[in-house]
């Protein structure tokens, strides 16, 4: 090794005239950082993280949200009464049985534990779990093979990808199918699952907003503040089904943010 680094010396000059500048410095560390920021953003879009963190969608169920009730209630609005056949809060009632069926995958069954494990520490929530009869809900893990098959049985959208179907009555929903795609990365697949049980839980409807689980354009790994909030603010306990828009604006326009995430 020494033997090198006298050949190196030699041939480029005195070991002073080696030494990088400050500036050069800078600039390799500039870069390093900015590849870093590159990467961990194009990690956070495709949810690649996801599969990473164990922790991968829930820390902001239990967060003290700081988003207001205005920017939950419009999210409300836009996936939930923004219909001109709905007209009040949507939301099951009956605890929820989830039967599985198909090829799930160790790493889908322990991201499926952790989701149901989360949602049902929400006060006014019916309950989750899963069972091997009496279901309300079914979850379908496909495979290349049977996707099709499987997606003509439950839906006749022409779906290409994961879906949710289900039945509701006078504002309760009572009955749902989960259609899970085969393959693709870990990340991926928990963020299609939380986007799938959004629509189950009564988001019917997408919207833009680039942090929300909500958004069928970019994956995320978790629910973002505004939909843990109007998530809680729906499954309140003194929220009853059918409860009409403009009285859910009334009753949270009495209430703090900090005093209904505090209870």
């Amino acid at each position: 090794m020494e033997e090198n680094k006298n050949n190196s010396s030699e041939a480029g000059g005195s070991s002073a005239d080696k030494k990088p500048s400050a500036a050069s410095t800078i600039g390799k560390l500039l870069l390093v950082v900015i590849i870093f920021a590159v990467l961990v953003f194009y990690l956070s879009q495709t949810g690649a993280l996801a599969s990473i963190n164990p922790g991968w969608g829930f820390k902001a169920l239990n967060e003290k949200s700081s988003e207001n009730f205005d920017e939950a209630l419009v999210f409300i609005w836009d996936t939930q009464m923004n219909d001109s056949t709905t007209s009040g809060v949507q939301k099951w009632a009956a605890p929820m049985k989830i039967k599985i069926e198909g090829d799930p995958s160790d790493k889908d069954l322990k991201a499926l534990n952790q989701t149901i494990a989360e949602f049902n520490t929400i006060q006014g929530f019916p309950g989750m779990q899963i069972v091997n009869s009496g279901e309300n809900i079914k979850i379908i893990y496909t495979t290349n093979e049977n996707y099709e098959t499987v997606r003509d049985q439950y839906s006749s959208g022409g779906f290409e990808k994961s879906f949710c179907d289900f039945n509701i009555r006078n504002g309760e929903i009572y009955q749902a199918n989960i259609i899970m795609e085969p393959g693709g990365p870990q990340g991926y697949r928990n963020s299609v699952m939380l986007h799938e049980f959004g629509h189950m839980l009564g988001f019917y409807d997408h919207v833009d907003g680039r942090t929300s689980i909500m958004n069928m354009n970019n994956p995320v790994s978790s629910f973002s503040k505004t939909d843990t909030l109007a998530l809680k603010m729906i499954y309140n306990p003194d929220i009853p089904i059918g409860m009409p828009y403009f009285r859910l604006c009334d009753y949270y326009d009495n209430t703090t943010v900090d005093e209904f995430v505090n209870n």
